[in-house]
């Protein structure tokens, strides 16, 4: 059996519903997935939802790769695996979506990571259910041509290395709370003062054939 099928990517949300998905929760002082009633989850989200707006009203695609998107020709489905919570994915989601809507042959589709059927069990990254992840598929064929996520590469890199420091602490102990916070303090910090032109790049690198 196909890890994704057509009936799963029917069931998917467009942007817009998951944008509406999200204000919505957020009216109901909610998140989604494992984090739902978490105080600390629901306040990311709610900067989650400050930084989409702002973004989908200031971002602009580069024109070279605005180019390339117009050009293609091939049917293909992009599906995003986040969570509302997710602190990288206000950037990379924003990105695809303005990316799809310069060619109707790019269909963009989202599903929620914490959500039956775990199609992220198959899409791990050094083992963890990193988040968002974006997987390129053939639109008729459904055959897997390519994968990014969660973050940028250099991001990516910085962060593990944090991982690891971090693993050396007790599990339970207060200080790795508090060290796991100022590391989604790092993740906004570098969003804030990073270009996100490169993310596009990469992103068109992964997605696009």
């Amino acid at each position: 059996m196909p890890i994704i099928t057509h009936e799963l990517l029917e069931n998917a949300i467009n942007y817009s519903a998951y944008v509406a998905m999200v204000r919505e929760l957020l009216v109901q002082n909610q998140t989604t997935g494992i984090h739902a009633t978490d105080a600390y989850w629901i306040n990311m989200t709610k900067r989650n939802w400050e930084r989409m707006d702002f973004l989908v009203e200031s971002l602009e695609l580069e024109k070279s790769i605005v180019k390339k998107l117009t050009a293609y020709q091939t049917p293909i489905t992009w599906l995003a695996i986040t969570e509302a919570w997710c602190v990288d994915s206000p950037e990379s989601l924003c990105i695809v979506h303005k990316m799809a809507m310069l060619n109707p042959n790019i269909h963009l589709k989202i599903i929620l990571r914490d959500s039956p059927p775990g199609i992220i069990d198959n899409f791990l990254t050094n083992e963890s259910k990193s988040i968002p992840k974006i997987i390129c598929l053939d639109t008729e064929s459904l055959a897997i041509l390519g994968t990014w996520g969660p973050r940028p590469a250099e991001l990516q890199a910085k962060l593990m290395i944090k991982v690891k420091m971090l693993d050396n602490i007790s599990k339970h102990s207060e200080e790795k709370s508090a060290d796991c916070k100022k590391f989604m303090d790092d993740i906004l910090s570098y969003y804030a003062e990073y270009s996100n032109y490169e993310i596009q790049r990469e992103i068109i690198n992964s997605l696009l054939f």
